[in-house]
Protein backbone atom coordinates (compact mmCIF):
# COMPACT_ATOMS: atom_id res chain seq x y z
CA UNK A 1 0.00 0.00 0.00
CA UNK A 2 1.05 3.05 -1.04
CA UNK A 3 1.45 6.13 1.90
CA UNK A 4 2.44 8.80 0.19
CA UNK A 5 -0.85 10.22 -0.02
CA UNK A 6 -0.85 10.41 3.89
CA UNK A 7 -0.38 13.83 5.72
CA UNK A 8 3.05 13.78 7.48
CA UNK A 9 2.84 13.77 11.38
CA UNK A 10 3.76 17.13 13.43
CA UNK A 11 6.95 15.14 14.39
CA UNK A 12 7.89 13.50 10.94
CA UNK A 13 11.21 14.75 8.87
CA UNK A 14 9.35 15.82 6.47
CA UNK A 15 6.46 18.29 7.81
CA UNK A 16 7.56 21.46 5.76
CA UNK A 17 4.96 23.41 8.18
CA UNK A 18 6.73 22.78 11.21
CA UNK A 19 10.07 23.40 9.69
CA UNK A 20 8.57 26.75 8.69
CA UNK A 21 7.34 27.40 12.09
CA UNK A 22 11.05 26.48 13.43
CA UNK A 23 12.80 28.74 11.88
CA UNK A 24 10.06 31.15 12.05
CA UNK A 25 10.45 31.62 15.84
CA UNK A 26 14.13 31.04 15.79
CA UNK A 27 14.82 34.20 13.52
CA UNK A 28 12.29 36.36 15.54
CA UNK A 29 13.45 34.79 19.44
CA UNK A 30 17.19 35.44 17.40
CA UNK A 31 15.80 39.38 16.75
CA UNK A 32 14.17 40.25 19.96
CA UNK A 33 17.71 39.15 22.09
CA UNK A 34 19.31 41.74 19.78
CA UNK A 35 17.09 44.18 21.02
CA UNK A 36 17.29 42.83 24.67
CA UNK A 37 21.38 43.30 24.45
CA UNK A 38 21.33 46.99 23.43
CA UNK A 39 18.78 47.86 26.21
CA UNK A 40 20.60 45.71 28.80
CA UNK A 41 24.19 47.22 27.33
CA UNK A 42 22.05 51.07 27.93
CA UNK A 43 22.19 51.83 24.09
CA UNK A 44 19.26 54.21 22.99
CA UNK A 45 16.63 52.16 21.36
CA UNK A 46 17.60 54.76 17.99
CA UNK A 47 20.83 52.53 17.90
CA UNK A 48 18.79 49.02 17.36
CA UNK A 49 16.95 50.77 14.60
CA UNK A 50 19.69 52.47 12.70
CA UNK A 51 22.53 49.73 12.88
CA UNK A 52 20.27 46.08 13.38
CA UNK A 53 16.29 47.39 12.17
CA UNK A 54 16.71 49.28 9.12
CA UNK A 55 18.88 46.07 7.62
CA UNK A 56 15.96 43.85 8.16
CA UNK A 57 12.42 45.39 6.97
CA UNK A 58 11.52 46.00 3.85
CA UNK A 59 12.16 49.07 2.36
CA UNK A 60 12.09 49.71 -1.74
CA UNK A 61 14.63 51.71 -1.55
CA UNK A 62 17.30 48.99 -0.28
CA UNK A 63 16.10 46.47 -2.21
CA UNK A 64 19.22 46.50 -4.65
CA UNK A 65 21.43 46.76 -1.77
CA UNK A 66 19.97 44.39 0.71
CA UNK A 67 17.88 41.55 -1.63
CA UNK A 68 17.68 39.38 1.71
CA UNK A 69 14.79 42.01 3.04
CA UNK A 70 11.85 40.03 0.76
CA UNK A 71 12.82 37.25 3.03
CA UNK A 72 13.93 38.74 6.14
CA UNK A 73 10.30 41.10 6.95
CA UNK A 74 8.52 38.56 7.39
CA UNK A 75 10.21 38.17 10.97
CA UNK A 76 10.62 41.31 11.80
CA UNK A 77 8.31 41.03 15.54
CA UNK A 78 9.48 41.83 18.33
CA UNK A 79 6.37 40.80 20.00
CA UNK A 80 5.46 37.06 20.62
CA UNK A 81 1.81 37.94 20.84
CA UNK A 82 1.71 39.83 18.20
CA UNK A 83 3.85 37.19 15.77
CA UNK A 84 1.90 34.11 17.55
CA UNK A 85 -1.76 35.48 16.55
CA UNK A 86 -0.61 37.27 12.85
CA UNK A 87 -3.05 35.65 10.87
CA UNK A 88 -5.52 36.14 13.30
CA UNK A 89 -6.02 39.74 13.57
CA UNK A 90 -5.77 39.78 9.82
CA UNK A 91 -8.21 40.23 7.63
CA UNK A 92 -6.78 40.41 3.77
CA UNK A 93 -8.21 38.45 1.76
CA UNK A 94 -12.55 38.40 -0.07
CA UNK A 95 -13.09 35.49 1.49
CA UNK A 96 -10.82 36.35 4.99
CA UNK A 97 -13.41 39.81 4.94
CA UNK A 98 -16.87 37.79 4.28
CA UNK A 99 -15.92 35.59 7.48
CA UNK A 100 -15.58 38.85 9.24
CA UNK A 101 -18.56 40.34 8.06
CA UNK A 102 -20.54 37.47 9.45
CA UNK A 103 -19.43 37.39 12.88
CA UNK A 104 -22.69 39.73 13.95
CA UNK A 105 -21.32 42.75 16.04
CA UNK A 106 -23.13 45.85 16.10
CA UNK A 107 -20.62 48.31 18.10
CA UNK A 108 -16.98 48.77 17.33
CA UNK A 109 -14.08 51.15 17.90
CA UNK A 110 -12.77 51.88 14.70
CA UNK A 111 -9.12 53.57 13.99
CA UNK A 112 -7.85 54.81 10.50
CA UNK A 113 -4.14 54.46 9.89
CA UNK A 114 -3.70 57.07 6.61
CA UNK A 115 -0.73 56.96 4.18
CA UNK A 116 1.31 59.47 6.56
CA UNK A 117 0.01 60.76 9.47
CA UNK A 118 1.34 64.33 8.87
CA UNK A 119 -0.51 64.91 5.69
CA UNK A 120 -4.06 66.48 6.18
CA UNK A 121 -6.79 63.77 6.00
CA UNK A 122 -8.59 65.74 3.17
CA UNK A 123 -5.34 65.14 1.01
CA UNK A 124 -4.79 61.49 2.07
CA UNK A 125 -5.50 58.38 1.76
CA UNK A 126 -6.38 55.05 3.72
CA UNK A 127 -3.47 52.46 4.45
CA UNK A 128 -5.68 50.08 6.64
CA UNK A 129 -7.97 50.35 9.16
CA UNK A 130 -8.57 48.68 12.28
CA UNK A 131 -11.94 47.46 13.79
CA UNK A 132 -11.72 46.38 17.56
CA UNK A 133 -15.38 44.95 18.01
CA UNK A 134 -16.48 46.11 21.83
CA UNK A 135 -17.21 42.57 23.02
CA UNK A 136 -14.40 41.13 21.05
CA UNK A 137 -11.02 39.99 23.04
CA UNK A 138 -8.77 41.84 20.17
CA UNK A 139 -8.95 44.14 17.00
CA UNK A 140 -8.73 43.57 13.55
CA UNK A 141 -6.78 45.27 10.78
CA UNK A 142 -8.11 45.37 7.14
CA UNK A 143 -5.66 46.35 4.63
CA UNK A 144 -6.54 48.55 2.13
CA UNK A 145 -2.91 49.36 0.60
CA UNK A 146 -0.14 47.76 2.23
CA UNK A 147 3.44 46.57 1.29
CA UNK A 148 3.10 43.33 3.50
CA UNK A 149 -0.44 42.11 2.80
CA UNK A 150 -3.70 41.65 0.71
CA UNK A 151 -5.88 44.60 -0.10
CA UNK A 152 -9.55 44.67 0.37
CA UNK A 153 -12.02 47.44 -1.48
CA UNK A 154 -12.42 50.68 0.17
CA UNK A 155 -15.95 50.64 -0.63
CA UNK A 156 -16.90 47.09 0.77
CA UNK A 157 -15.16 47.92 3.98
CA UNK A 158 -17.12 51.35 3.98
CA UNK A 159 -20.77 49.53 3.24
CA UNK A 160 -19.85 47.51 6.11
CA UNK A 161 -19.26 50.03 8.68
CA UNK A 162 -22.08 51.57 7.40
CA UNK A 163 -24.41 48.89 8.70
CA UNK A 164 -23.38 48.90 12.02
CA UNK A 165 -25.20 50.69 15.39
CA UNK A 166 -22.11 52.48 16.89
CA UNK A 167 -18.54 53.05 15.57
CA UNK A 168 -16.56 54.42 18.16
CA UNK A 169 -13.41 56.77 17.46
CA UNK A 170 -10.62 58.54 18.66
CA UNK A 171 -11.38 61.41 16.48
CA UNK A 172 -14.80 61.69 14.64
CA UNK A 173 -13.83 64.97 12.58
CA UNK A 174 -11.05 63.95 11.03
CA UNK A 175 -12.53 59.88 10.60
CA UNK A 176 -15.17 61.74 8.92
CA UNK A 177 -12.80 62.91 5.97
CA UNK A 178 -12.48 58.94 5.20
CA UNK A 179 -15.43 57.77 6.18
CA UNK A 180 -18.41 59.97 6.37
CA UNK A 181 -20.77 57.90 8.75
CA UNK A 182 -23.49 59.42 10.98
CA UNK A 183 -22.56 56.01 13.34
CA UNK A 184 -19.74 57.74 14.45
CA UNK A 185 -19.71 58.44 18.16
CA UNK A 186 -15.85 60.15 19.60
CA UNK A 187 -15.11 59.71 22.89
CA UNK A 188 -12.15 61.80 23.57
CA UNK A 189 -13.47 65.17 24.32
CA UNK A 190 -13.00 65.30 27.78
CA UNK A 191 -10.47 63.13 27.71
CA UNK A 192 -7.48 64.10 25.27
CA UNK A 193 -5.14 61.12 24.70
CA UNK A 194 -1.94 60.90 23.21
CA UNK A 195 -0.61 57.55 22.17
CA UNK A 196 2.96 57.03 21.36
CA UNK A 197 3.64 55.18 17.95
CA UNK A 198 6.18 52.24 18.41
CA UNK A 199 10.02 52.98 17.70
CA UNK A 200 9.46 51.21 14.59
CA UNK A 201 7.22 54.04 13.29
CA UNK A 202 9.30 56.63 14.85
CA UNK A 203 12.34 55.03 13.06
CA UNK A 204 10.80 55.38 9.58
CA UNK A 205 9.07 58.89 9.71
CA UNK A 206 12.63 60.26 11.18
CA UNK A 207 14.13 58.82 8.41
CA UNK A 208 11.47 59.40 5.56
CA UNK A 209 10.43 62.93 6.90
CA UNK A 210 8.87 63.55 3.68
CA UNK A 211 7.46 60.80 2.15
CA UNK A 212 3.52 60.47 1.52
CA UNK A 213 3.37 56.99 1.99
CA UNK A 214 5.46 56.27 4.53
CA UNK A 215 2.94 54.36 6.62
CA UNK A 216 3.01 51.52 3.96
CA UNK A 217 7.17 50.87 5.20
CA UNK A 218 5.51 50.73 8.56
CA UNK A 219 5.58 46.85 9.54
CA UNK A 220 1.60 46.44 9.24
CA UNK A 221 2.35 44.20 12.59
CA UNK A 222 3.21 47.44 14.24
CA UNK A 223 0.21 49.05 12.85
CA UNK A 224 -1.87 46.29 14.46
CA UNK A 225 0.58 47.13 18.22
CA UNK A 226 0.17 50.61 18.18
CA UNK A 227 -4.10 50.57 17.36
CA UNK A 228 -4.27 47.79 20.09
CA UNK A 229 -2.73 50.21 22.92
CA UNK A 230 -4.44 53.00 21.59
CA UNK A 231 -7.87 50.80 22.06
CA UNK A 232 -6.54 49.82 25.15
CA UNK A 233 -5.78 53.42 26.39
CA UNK A 234 -9.52 54.76 25.47
CA UNK A 235 -11.63 51.77 26.37
CA UNK A 236 -12.94 53.01 29.77
CA UNK A 237 -14.51 55.89 27.60
CA UNK A 238 -16.86 54.33 25.72
CA UNK A 239 -19.58 54.07 28.37
CA UNK A 240 -19.18 57.63 28.99
CA UNK A 241 -22.09 59.97 28.31
CA UNK A 242 -22.29 61.14 24.26
CA UNK A 243 -21.92 64.83 23.86
CA UNK A 244 -24.60 65.16 21.78
CA UNK A 245 -23.51 68.83 20.60
CA UNK A 246 -20.15 68.30 20.05
CA UNK A 247 -20.55 64.66 18.26
CA UNK A 248 -23.63 65.17 16.03
CA UNK A 249 -23.33 68.86 15.16
CA UNK A 250 -19.87 70.95 16.13
CA UNK A 251 -17.90 67.43 13.98
CA UNK A 252 -20.14 67.55 11.22
CA UNK A 253 -19.60 71.50 10.75
CA UNK A 254 -15.99 71.85 11.71
CA UNK A 255 -15.59 68.53 9.23
CA UNK A 256 -17.11 70.50 6.59
CA UNK A 257 -14.65 73.76 7.42
CA UNK A 258 -11.80 71.64 6.85
CA UNK A 259 -12.58 69.87 3.42
CA UNK A 260 -13.31 73.21 2.08
CA UNK A 261 -10.02 74.45 3.10
CA UNK A 262 -8.26 78.09 2.60
CA UNK A 263 -6.93 80.09 -0.77
CA UNK A 264 -3.71 81.51 0.29
CA UNK A 265 -1.80 83.97 -1.88
CA UNK A 266 0.83 81.55 -2.90
CA UNK A 267 4.14 83.95 -2.79
CA UNK A 268 3.13 85.66 0.17
CA UNK A 269 2.20 82.64 2.19
CA UNK A 270 5.42 81.15 1.24
CA UNK A 271 7.26 84.19 2.51
CA UNK A 272 5.61 84.45 5.83
CA UNK A 273 5.13 80.32 6.63
CA UNK A 274 7.79 78.85 4.58
CA UNK A 275 5.68 75.70 3.22
CA UNK A 276 4.99 74.95 -0.04
CA UNK A 277 1.54 75.17 -0.99
CA UNK A 278 -0.67 75.06 -4.31
CA UNK A 279 -3.04 77.71 -3.53
CA UNK A 280 -5.28 75.50 -0.47
CA UNK A 281 -4.49 75.02 2.72
CA UNK A 282 -6.03 73.16 5.22
CA UNK A 283 -6.49 73.51 9.00
CA UNK A 284 -7.14 71.03 11.63
CA UNK A 285 -9.73 72.29 14.73
CA UNK A 286 -9.44 70.34 17.84
CA UNK A 287 -12.20 71.10 20.35
CA UNK A 288 -9.53 70.14 23.06
CA UNK A 289 -6.12 69.97 22.97
CA UNK A 290 -4.14 68.23 25.99
CA UNK A 291 -4.41 71.48 28.02
CA UNK A 292 -8.19 70.77 27.70
CA UNK A 293 -8.15 73.79 25.12
CA UNK A 294 -9.53 74.39 21.45
CA UNK A 295 -6.91 75.03 18.44
CA UNK A 296 -6.73 75.67 15.15
CA UNK A 297 -3.86 74.71 14.07
CA UNK A 298 -1.85 72.19 11.50
CA UNK A 299 1.89 71.58 10.40
CA UNK A 300 3.35 74.00 12.73
CA UNK A 301 1.06 77.04 12.27
CA UNK A 302 -1.53 77.96 14.79
CA UNK A 303 -4.23 79.22 12.64
CA UNK A 304 -6.40 80.74 15.74
CA UNK A 305 -3.38 83.51 16.98
CA UNK A 306 -2.01 84.79 13.41
CA UNK A 307 0.21 87.30 13.96
CA UNK A 308 -1.50 90.93 13.75
CA UNK A 309 1.40 93.45 12.93
CA UNK A 310 3.54 91.21 10.68
CA UNK A 311 1.60 91.30 7.54
CA UNK A 312 1.12 87.21 7.62
CA UNK A 313 -2.99 87.72 7.29
CA UNK A 314 -2.37 88.97 3.86
CA UNK A 315 -1.34 85.75 2.66
CA UNK A 316 -5.36 84.74 2.97
CA UNK A 317 -7.18 85.62 0.44
CA UNK A 318 -10.91 85.05 -1.03
CA UNK A 319 -12.27 82.08 -2.92
CA UNK A 320 -14.86 84.25 -4.90
CA UNK A 321 -15.21 87.63 -4.06
CA UNK A 322 -14.72 88.72 -0.49
CA UNK A 323 -13.28 87.09 2.38
CA UNK A 324 -14.44 87.59 5.88
CA UNK A 325 -12.67 87.34 8.88
CA UNK A 326 -14.21 87.58 12.39
CA UNK A 327 -11.96 88.70 15.37
CA UNK A 328 -13.96 89.10 18.83
CA UNK A 329 -12.10 90.38 22.23
CA UNK A 330 -9.92 87.86 23.89
CA UNK A 331 -12.45 85.87 26.43
CA UNK A 332 -9.71 85.54 29.28
CA UNK A 333 -9.85 89.16 30.65
CA UNK A 334 -13.21 88.52 31.81
CA UNK A 335 -12.74 85.43 33.80
CA UNK A 336 -12.08 87.48 37.08
CA UNK A 337 -15.69 88.44 36.92
CA UNK A 338 -16.90 85.33 37.92
CA UNK A 339 -15.25 85.90 41.13
CA UNK A 340 -17.77 87.51 43.63
CA UNK A 341 -15.81 90.20 44.97
CA UNK A 342 -15.48 91.84 41.54
CA UNK A 343 -17.19 94.01 39.41
CA UNK A 344 -16.87 94.71 36.13
CA UNK A 345 -17.85 98.08 34.72
CA UNK A 346 -18.16 96.32 30.96
CA UNK A 347 -18.97 93.56 29.60
CA UNK A 348 -19.66 92.49 25.90
CA UNK A 349 -23.50 91.15 25.21
CA UNK A 350 -22.03 88.31 23.81
CA UNK A 351 -20.38 86.56 27.09
CA UNK A 352 -22.58 85.04 29.77
CA UNK A 353 -24.66 87.17 32.44
CA UNK A 354 -22.95 86.88 36.01
CA UNK A 355 -25.55 85.81 37.71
Amino acid sequence: MNDSSKKPLWGADNNALVALLAVDLVVAVAFVFMKVTYYLEGFPAMDFQNEIYQYVILLPENIQQSPWTFISFNWTHDNFWALFTNMFWLVETEEQFDGFCKKGFEEAFIEIIPYNPFIHPAQNSICAIYVRPINDTKGYLLPIYHSESGKLYEDKVFSFLKSKTKLYTKDKKETLHYFPLKQLIVITLTNPTKINFTPAHEFLYSKYPHRGDVNLLVPIVKHYEYCEALFEELEHLISQPVNDFYNHKASWVFYAIEQAGLNVDIPVYEQYFKQNTEGVIYTQYHFKTLTTRPSNHFNGVNYAALNKENGCRKAFIPRNDKFVELDISAYHPYLPTYLPTYLPTYLPTYLPTIS
